[in-house]
């Protein structure tokens, strides 16, 4: 008799595996066993399979304190005839027995990311990353400072935001140690930086071309798409980095959870329609020399907002007018 016997998580993954042979396998936390389990939970001759007749495998309880359970966590007795495949749970292990023919799943390609991703497992390139993204905070600190600069409160600031946002990678890696996924938090602390960089950058982008065209429809529509994307690309690598989903499922799960958020987003910004006028500004003000578009002037300037002023007015009645009508 020749069979394997795999350690499996709840997710069907295999642990380990031993081929063993002989005219009986006894389990058990013994050292006298075939297979030993090292679990307070197992008896130390826990079970025995032996081949039947007719070639069938039958596992035997050898009287074990705690018995053995089948895959829908019933206890089977004091003998089951087994299948090739088919799962059983001894203590806190759950256990496949397989036959040397039983069929295995079809190979796989090799994936260009999982090649990226070990690669991007180095110390140095974490370290690379994170120092990025904290000069990066510091010069925007610079930049958006309207005080005295204080170069101590501006490298505490930084360093605080660089070493908060460091609890998404050990989130990624604490997820990936749950799901049985090889944990790669160096690869998880590159992306991460990464990514945040990245946003960075096209915030950057955005704001100039909002200073710029902020009262084109195209440009405000053009941001929003821009982060639908960054947010869909950075779930899709959280998610791929923490869990055995596939690549589709990925992709469907962080669509959903960006459209989920952006339509929370959206209804908690609702209000009762009554116009309560505050300032607000779309885009950052930068500085006139990265003004790109034609500039226009002063009197032009008076004659639009004198205009906008009139609308938004004729506007703010009308909707405080329906807004009392329907209290």
């Amino acid at each position: 008799m020749e069979i394997i016997i795999e350690l499996i998580t709840r997710n069907n993954k295999v642990k380990s595996f031993q081929k063993l042979s002989g005219d009986s396998i006894k389990i058990g936390r013994s050292y006298e066993n075939d297979f030993i389990l090292q679990d307070e939970h197992i008896s130390p001759h826990h079970a025995e399979i032996v081949q039947a007749e007719n070639g069938s495998l039958v596992l035997i309880d050898k009287c074990s304190v705690n018995g053995i359970r089948d895959n829908k966590n019933k206890d089977v007795g004091a003998q089951v005839n087994l299948k090739s495949g088919d799962v059983v749970t001894i203590g806190k292990h759950l256990i496949r027995i397989v036959l040397p023919h039983h069929p295995i799943a079809k190979t796989k390609k090799l994936n260009p990311l999982e090649d990226i991703a070990s690669h991007a497992n180095q110390w140095y390139l974490a370290l690379f990353a994170a120092l990025v993204f904290f000069s990066s905070m510091l010069v925007k600190s610079y930049f958006s400072a309207i005080d005295d600069i204080i170069w101590t409160k501006l490298f505490a600031t930084a360093l605080l935001v660089t070493i908060g946002l460091m609890l998404f990678p050990l989130l990624i890696a604490l997820s990936a140690r749950v799901f049985k996924k090889d944990v790669k938090f160096f690869t998880a602390v590159v992306f991460s930086f990464t990514m945040f960089v990245a946003w960075q950058i096209t915030a950057g982008l955005g704001q100039l071309l909002l200073f710029n065209w902020g009262d084109s429809g195209l440009v405000n529509l053009g941001a929003d798409l821009v982060e639908f994307v960054m947010m869909v690309l950075f779930f899709c690598g959280c998610f791929y980095l923490a869990s055995n989903m596939s690549l589709k499922r990925i992709s469907i799960v962080s669509c959903s959870l960006v459209v989920s958020i952006a339509a929370l987003f959206y209804f908690s910004s609702q209000d009762d329609g009554a116009v309560q006028p505050y300032p607000m500004s779309y885009a950052v003000v930068l500085p006139s020399g990265m003004l790109l578009n034609s500039a226009i002037s002063t009197e032009q300037s008076v004659d639009q907002f004198d205009a906008l002023f009139d609308s938004a007015l004729t506007e703010a009645k009308q909707r405080n007018k329906e807004a009392d009508e329907h209290e």
